[in-house]
């Protein structure tokens, strides 16, 4: 779990990569349908290893590809593609960005979406005391501070407001990713942590 002033350091960031003119040197484009068909195969190995879950698992993985299939930025921007905490360093109120193999262009909300994704703590899972609060209270620190740089950046308050509510999608897809990556490193099922991550997921598709 980060110290709380370190996501809107990394939102000042986010902001100013999603406003850059650095490119790839290839024309890699990541889609909406493209995490829809990962998010399909994600939830089918997860039903797989949660049978008495599974239906709700293959119900909420269909809503999520859905609505990923549909989505559509109004601009594809420069995206680190897994932009993370694990994946900053933090030193003297700098943020060094680190492991840019999935750079690619896409909506600047995947880059959100995954940040807001992974900035969950595990103890979310366990609905340990604190962490919802402490999650929500990051999150908008995180969110707030995006906007304001990328405002700074002359992006349009209707263009930010776009990716913000559609970053609510991609951090549906992002913690199925979560959930498969936890159930292959667990010795035995733990299915009231898997019901969590899916309360989680439908949250965000409620909210979008």
């Amino acid at each position: 779990m980060i110290p709380h002033e370190e996501p809107g350091l990394a939102a000042q960031t986010l902001a100013h990569l999603h406003t850059s003119s650095v490119y790839p040197t290839e024309h890699v484009l990541r889609t909406g349908a493209k995490e829809a068909k990962r998010a399909r195969e994600r939830a089918a190995l997860i039903a797989g290893r949660y049978p008495a879950q599974a239906m709700e698992i293959q119900m909420l993985a269909q809503q999520l590809a859905l609505r990923l299939e549909t989505l559509q930025p109004d601009v594809d921007r420069p995206a680190h593609g897994g932009f993370k905490p694990s994946q900053l360093l933090f030193h003297s109120q700098h943020v060094f960005v680190v492991d840019f193999d999935g750079f690619c262009l896409a909506d600047a909300a995947l880059d959100v979406g995954y940040f807001l994704a992974y900035l969950r703590p595990s103890g979310l899972w366990y609905r340990r005391p604190g962490m919802r609060q402490w999650f929500e209270s990051a999150a908008e620190v995180f969110c707030t501070l995006y906007r304001r740089a990328m405002v700074e950046q002359g992006v349009a308050e209707a263009s930010i407001d776009g990716i913000l509510e559609r970053s609510q999608i991609y951090q549906a897809a992002l913690l199925f990713k979560i959930a498969t990556r936890r159930i292959n490193r667990l010795n035995s099922p733990r299915p009231q942590e898997l019901a969590m991550m899916l309360g989680e997921i439908a949250i965000c598709l409620r909210c979008w």
